[in-house]
């Protein structure tokens, strides 16, 4: 129930967050991921919704045959402070989540900060654009 809840909870957040945001960004993006700790939600809540947005965002990885983290029982409330971490610099706020998550999966797994900073520039590199 309380997962139906928190599910319930982040849908509806996001759909707020699309139907109020200033910003005319076409992912869900660490804007988002930052306006979820500016809610009054417990902390549990919190990382309850993050957790199944970084879930959905690898659900929709899976068409395309690689997903980002391959296990199905796969926890990914352990991989929230590490995209807290990636929102933390100002400079990967516009890094979809998607991308986020991959980059906290290298981070997880030891890979050196110089290659995951390469990754995420020339990720910004790449939207610059679509922005």
């Amino acid at each position: 129930m309380k997962k139906l809840i928190a599910l319930f909870i982040a849908l509806s957040f996001t759909a707020l967050i699309q139907s109020n945001s200033e910003a005319a960004y076409k992912f869900f993006c660490g804007k988002d991921w930052q306006d979820i700790d500016a809610k009054s939600y417990p902390a549990s809540v919190k990382t309850e919704m993050k957790a199944l947005l970084l879930k959905s965002a690898n659900d929709a990885t899976m068409f395309t045959g690689s997903p980002i983290v391959a296990k199905n029982d796969a926890n990914f409330q352990e991989f929230v402070p590490f995209v807290d971490s990636v929102y933390a610099a100002k400079e990967y706020t516009d890094i979809p989540l998607q991308f986020a998550l991959r980059i906290a999966v290298m981070k997880a797994q030891g890979v050196p900060d110089a290659q995951v900073r390469v990754f995420a520039a020339s990720l910004l590199k790449k939207l610059t654009p679509v922005q």
